[in-house]
């Protein structure tokens, strides 16, 4: 539980404006998705199930128990003209981005989801394609899995353009995977 403590910890401190619980579990999946493509490995280390709201890690509740007990993390209600429309969670500790325990590279893909995110998490489909239908078609309260064989199938590559430069003439463009 401790990389998803971290996880949440860094989410939660790059959200000025906090996180509900649902746009919470869905940046945790998308992270741990985008990560998996990359680097064939999640993150959290987390387990996840289809809810009917979104994918959603096994041992969160837990998590955030264990940062609302200790004070880093303060959950108001969402309050509209009709009532309560959910909670806000919002990091209250002190922002101490160094002290994370996540490798560069965790950091990096954690950034680059939050980046398409900046305000709610909204139409994921139209970001990440291929994660959106890997939790879609996986039954309702079962284990959505990360493999090569739900996720590679998906994966859109992107063709990369580079140039060959020879003695300041562009000479060639090169397309690769």
């Amino acid at each position: 539980m401790e990389k998803l403590l971290e996880v949440i910890s860094f989410i939660l401190q790059r959200s000025p404006k906090g996180r509900n619980r649902q746009e919470l579990a869905k940046l945790v999946y998308l992270s741990d998705g985008v990560f998996f493509q990359k680097y064939a490995k999640v993150i959290t280390e987390q387990k996840y199930i289809h809810l009917e709201d979104s994918p959603y890690p096994m041992e969160l509740n837990q998590a955030l128990l264990h940062l609302k007990e200790n004070r880093l993390i303060d959950v108001t209600p969402k309050l509209t003209e009709t009532g309560i429309s959910g909670y806000l969670l919002t990091w209250v500790g002190t922002e101490h981005e160094d002290e994370i325990d996540l490798n560069r590279q965790e950091k990096r893909i954690l950034r680059k989801v939050l980046e398409n995110f900046k305000g709610s998490v909204y139409d994921e489909n139209r970001v990440y394609p291929n994660l959106y239908e890997n939790y879609v078609i996986t039954p309702l309260f079962s284990e959505i899995k990360f493999s090569k064989e739900t996720i590679n199938t998906k994966i859109h590559f992107f063709k990369r353009k580079t140039l060959l430069n020879i003695s300041g003439k562009i000479f060639k463009v090169l397309f690769s995977e």
